[in-house]
This record gives structure tokens, C-alpha cells and sequence, in this order.
């Protein structure tokens, strides 16, 4: 049977890659810690983390799968305890422990098993995906997508607007929101690149509402709504794909995202485009 691997980061700093974060990319090592542990950012994140990724996780009707929490070695020893706990809970959760020195796609691919058929998925620690991720994942790892990313292009956008979060029903092909990738060679999904401008084929499958992108002023990519797409009041039982969800808990947790220039959208978005490692 295909293992089908998560990986997310959560709040990792190194020399090389906190260079592709506006965040961090212009800051030492020293700085970039202050940010990204800052305790009340830190605290932001955790609630995220629960109310998101790992709630979708937790609901997947296919429990045959291994998420890997990367997380800072410099990460406070609260944090890190309340992040271990979590395994007592979660049987699919394992936790590897990044130092300032590593490279982060080479200790991922520490964690897959050189020709054993794997699909990995990245998610991020503010996105959920839907209960059917890990089922859609290994339906789609059939031997003629071996070496392309699987994907399930249609998903929600939901952001802070006032007292209420908006929604916005999305197609997106190469997102990041839980996009996997099938290899028997050790690759992973972060192998091959910035997933938005990849040249890899993409299989796609069909399922509607397949993921939720959480957009705020605290995502590094600051992104916004697509434009030219409607977007409406949530109301969460118009989404009942995503009951797991405490979008109440979500909103309290998403700060809204201030418009800025066009020009000054159109340069960090340039800059977004920087490999990491």
C-alpha cells in the first residue's frame, strides 16, 4: 500500500531558511527568532494549529497516514511541551525538532523511506483540509501519477471582516493547502519547488470543498481574496464538509490584513518567489 506522509512547519527558523519569508529573509538569526518565537505570536499559532490542520486531521475518514510537526529546536521548552503532549491524542502526529544549521528539505527526506511508493502533502499550520484528504490522496496515487503532484483544486478562502469572517468559493490548481506528491524515490512535495510556478504535472481530482486557506494579517504571504470572485458572510452551516471547524474559535484567532498598493503587493509577491531550502 502507498504511505501517504503530512508535513507541516511550525514556526521553523535556519540560516537558509528564513530567507523565503518577508518575516524574516532581511533579519539575523537572532532577529528571526525574536520574531517567529515571540511568545504571543507563538501562543497565536498553537490555537491555529488546533482549530485547523490538526481538527481536519483528526476527522479524516481514512486514519492510514503520518503527519510530521517540524518544529524549531530553539522553541521554548513550554511550547515544546505542549506540543508533545499532543501525541498522547493524535496517533498520526510525530514531531522532528529542527536546528538552526539544518536544511530543512534534506531533514525531510530523512523522514520518507527511499523506494517505498510515498505520497507526501504539505499544510500549513493556520489551513485545514477536508475529512476526505487522505482518502482523495491515495486514490489519486495510482502508478501512471507517479512523480506528479495530487490535487484537489477546489477550496475556500475565508478571511477576518469586521465582526465576521468572509468567504470565497476557490479554484486553484497548485495551491498549498494539503497538495501531495507521489514518488517511490524518497522525493517529497517540497522537492520540487515553489508549487505555484512548478512545471511537474499535475492529477487532479474532483472533490468540491477539498480544503480551507485561512487569509490574515499574520500569514507570511499576506495574500488576499482572488480577485474578480465573489465573497459572502460565512455562515458555517453552509459548510457542512467542514463541521470540525470552530470557525467562531477561527475568527477570534485571525487578525484582518490592511490593503496596501498594488505596487507594493505586486513586489511581495516577486519576492514570495525565492527558493527556499
Amino acid at each position: 500500500m502507498v504511505a501517504i506522509v503530512g508535513l507541516m512547519r511550525f514556526s521553523v527558523v535556519t540560516e537558509t531558511h528564513k530567507k523565503g519569508y518577508a518575516a524574516t529573509r532581511d533579519k539575523s538569526v537572532e532577529d528571526a527568532l525574536a520574531t517567529i518565537l515571540n511568545p504571543a505570536r507563538i501562543e497565536n499559532r498553537l490555537r491555529l494549529v488546533e482549530t485547523m490542520p490538526l481538527a481536519s486531521l483528526s476527522a479524516q475518514t481514512d486514519s492510514d497516514f503520518i503527519l510530521h510537526m517540524l518544529i524549531s529546536t530553539e522553541l521554548q521548552t513550554e511550547y515544546k511541551a505542549r506540543l508533545y503532549a499532543l501525541l498522547e491524542r493524535l496517533p498520526y502526529l510525530r514531531i522532528t525538532e529542527i536546528g538552526l544549521q539544518d536544511n530543512v528539505r534534506d531533514r525531510m527526506g530523512e523522514l520518507i523511506i527511499d523506494g517505498e511508493p510515498t505520497v507526501t502533502f504539505r499544510l500549513d499550520d493556520d489551513d485545514a483540509v477536508g475529512a476526505h484528504h487522505i482518502e482523495d490522496l491515495r486514490a489519486l496515487a495510482v502508478p501512471e501519477n507517479e512523480g506528479c503532484f495530487l490535487s484537489n483544486p477546489n477550496g475556500l478562502y475565508v478571511q477576518p471582516e469586521g465582526d465576521h469572517l468572509a468567504v470565497q468559493e476557490v479554484t486553484y490548481v497548485q495551491h498549498a493547502f494539503g497538495i501531495g506528491y507521489f514518488s517511490s524515490i524518497g522525493e517529497t512535495v517540497f522537492h520540487k519547488g515553489k508549487h505555484n510556478v512548478s512545471t511537474v504535472r499535475v492529477a487532479t481530482g474532483g472533490r468540491p470543498r477539498a480544503w480551507v486557506r485561512s487569509i490574515h494579517a499574520a500569514s507570511d504571504s499576506r495574500e488576499q481574496f482572488m480577485s474578480g470572485s465573489s465573497s459572502v458572510a460565512l455562515i458555517p452551516t453552509s459548510f457542512p464538509e467542514f463541521a470540525f471547524i470552530d470557525f467562531d474559535a477561527l475568527r477570534a484567532n485571525l487578525s484582518p490584513i490592511k490593503k496596501s498598493s498594488f505596487l507594493k503587493r505586486a513586489v511581495g509577491k516577486l519576492r514570495n518567489l525565492t527558493p527556499t531550502s
